[in-house]
């Protein structure tokens, strides 16, 4: 679990989706944690966790204007999820993360193709971890990537989530 530290205001939000508990912590220019988990203290505590040295401000209120395009992805009401964020990370998980956010809603893409995509073909294991790694639920869609043989391959969040958001984006009719 790596620990990431922020000097800003952090503000805590969890709410129930159609997926289960989502949880949520953000600053005033943008998200920096998405997760799913079973319920709200288990997400408040894995933020805290993950936040070890910051206080977090549970104030839904504060970062509604980020929930929002998620809720409205989580219900089938929008395929893009065009929220601010900042993310601290090394250069080559950023890198990682940014290709994942390149991928089309609706599509797929395998770990070897995301390391060829990125100029590291022999890094597919890298990639894996970079995924595993992923801060940000949904924003940065680590859901599309599956194993190059078509199988679903892990999530962080539970690989019947995954499995439930890429029937969410297939199924979509707008």
């Amino acid at each position: 679990m790596m620990t990431i530290i922020h000097s800003a205001p952090l503000f805590f939000s969890a709410e129930r989706t159609p997926l289960g508990w989502i949880g949520a912590i953000a600053t005033e220019q943008g998200m920096c944690w998405v997760a799913f988990g079973k319920d709200q203290p288990s997400l408040r505590t894995h933020a805290q966790r993950a936040f070890q040295n910051t206080p977090l401000i549970e104030d839904a209120q504060a970062i509604e204007r980020f929930m929002t395009p998620i809720r409205l992805y989580l219900h089938m009401q929008s395929k893009t999820l065009d929220v601010p964020f900042t993310t601290r990370a090394s250069a080559f998980c950023e890198t990682v993360w940014q290709a994942l956010r390149g991928i089309p809603y609706g599509q797929t893409r395998s770990y070897t193709d995301l390391a060829a995509a990125i100029g590291a073909p022999k890094a597919v294991r890298a990639v894996a971890n970079a995924c595993a790694r992923n801060p940000l639920a949904l924003i940065t869609p680590c859901h599309r990537v599956i194993q190059k043989n078509g199988q679903l391959g892990g999530y962080r969040w539970g690989v019947a989530r995954k499995a439930a958001l890429l029937a969410l984006e297939a199924q979509a009719k707008y």
